[in-house]
């Protein structure tokens, strides 16, 4: 009965917001649980424990991951609708683990599996939302969407509004990395319905953040800012976790395209300090070092993640989108050699759109990094079909800044294949720096007006 009672008072602790909290509290009752020798209440204490879906960005969470083993060997070995949930859990705590992509993929396919032979709905979204976190890697966004698809389904058959806003997070996020901008922004609007239907903070966090994100795909630059401030005072009123990052991403586009990332080094600093299972936030902090003119200290920084081809980097979600930052820092310090490591990193993903973790944020097609990498690296014939491919996918996107980058891009690459492409490098070069100053772009219009391309 302990046991019990300690799990509905987490529950209620963790739908206030105050995560921390709820997290001792289901500890507690786990304790509690494990005292009693009642293996279901601590299988359920253990998913308590690791949290929602958000609670846990950017975190290894050894603790839960401790719990959840634990309640799969207390749990009876048979098929189970717990047991599948326990399985789909533990395959999504363990995304920010080393051996995250060899474990993950097979536990949650096992739960799929599991849950499907059980046909218990409700674990069956569990273990479908289990899978957005396994698959979330470069190159798998057909993978998650045939899953989301179903997840989507489901739960609005189920009527469970908050796994309904859950899923409907997720299908935006593979929506913007295959370029389906119309279906993202559908299910953003149906996130924001139910985030204000149910009031939780972490739903609230996150609408607020796709508001920003859009807001930037845009180019509207000073509502952008204002949605980012929004999510960073919603995120400190209710202790959301997630909000610092979602902000220092939004950032990042913001006061990159202004030139003044070095404004925010103290916030990329702590956020690599505290976020250690995501080093891509060291590529964040160089390249705000190279727009407060230190272009060693940036180098200095990156050190240690370009060993080994960059091998310190996760191949998870976060991947691709380091690599993009760090081609913005080739561009920026014309490095060529830098250039070179990263272009060939990315080339086998440049069909998608850079999304920046839970979608707060975007950093454009993955095909305008190869291009830059590509073109800092002397292959202007190389350059110019990424920047054609960029700029398709940007229109795709309506995607104004994009446009403008790709047109960009495309003007200085057909430019240095010889006097055969002047015209048409001119007209590229005429309509990039048009879009550019409407769209108050200062550091393209910096560099179309008297510098490299950017």
């Amino acid at each position: 009965e302990r046991a019990d009672l300690l799990l509905r008072l987490a529950a209620a602790v963790w739908r206030t917001g105050r995560w921390e909290e709820a997290r001792e509290r289901f500890a507690d009752a786990a304790a509690a649980a494990r005292d009693a020798g009642a293996p279901e209440l601590l299988a359920r204490a253990a998913l308590g424990h690791s949290g929602g879906a958000w609670e846990r960005f950017g975190t290894e969470d050894p603790a839960s991951v401790a719990l959840l083993e634990e309640a799969l060997a207390t749990l009876p070995a048979e098929d189970s609708p717990l047991r599948a949930r326990v399985l789909s859990r533990l395959g999504g705590v363990l995304y920010y683990s080393p051996d995250s992509q060899e474990r993950s993929p097979a536990l949650v396919v096992d739960a799929i599996d599991m849950a499907r032979r059980t046909g218990d709905p409700e674990a069956l979204v569990a273990a479908l939302s289990a899978s957005q976190y396994a698959f979330w890697r470069p190159g798998q966004g057909d993978v998650r969407l045939a899953y989301v698809d179903e997840l989507v389904e489901l739960c609005e058959g189920l009527g469970d509004l908050e796994a309904a806003a859950e899923a409907r997070a997720w299908r935006v996020i593979v929506g913007l990395e295959l370029c389906r901008r119309d279906q993202a922004e559908r299910d953003m609007r149906r996130h924001a319905e139910l985030a204000e239907r149910l009031g939780q903070p972490e739903l609230i966090v996150h609408a607020a953040a796709f508001t920003a994100m859009l807001a930037l795909l845009d180019g509207r630059w000073e509502e952008a800012e204002q949605a980012a401030e929004a999510v960073l005072s919603r995120g400190a009123r209710s202790e959301a976790p997630d909000a610092l990052q979602f902000f220092g991403v939004e950032m990042i586009v913001l006061r990159g395209e202004q030139g003044r990332l070095g404004e925010l080094r103290p916030h990329f600093e702590r956020l690599v300090r505290e976020v250690g299972a995501l080093p891509g936030w060291r590529t964040a902090l160089a390249w705000a070092h190279v727009q407060s003119g230190e272009p060693e200290q940036a180098l200095a920084t990156l050190a240690d993640l370009r060993a080994d081809s960059f091998a310190a980097l996760p191949f998870d979600a976060n991947f691709d989108a380091a690599l993009c930052i760090v081609s913005h820092i080739a561009a920026e310090l014309g490095d060529a050699e830098l250039a070179a490591e990263v272009g060939p990193l990315l080339r086998p993903y440049r069909d998608v759109w850079c999304v920046l973790g839970p979608a707060p944020a975007t950093i454009g097609p993955v095909a305008y990094s190869v291009g830059l990498c590509a073109l800092v690296a002397g292959d202007p014939a190389a350059a110019a079909e990424d920047f054609e491919l960029a700029l398709e996918r940007a229109q795709a996107m309506r995607s104004a800044p994009y446009v403008a980058r790709a047109h960009a891009g495309l003007a200085e690459a057909l430019g240095r294949l010889g006097p055969e492409h002047r015209d048409r490098a001119a007209r590229h070069g005429d309509e990039a720096l048009g879009m550019a100053e409407r769209l108050g772009m200062v550091r393209l219009t910096e560099a179309l007006r008297g510098r490299a391309v950017a």
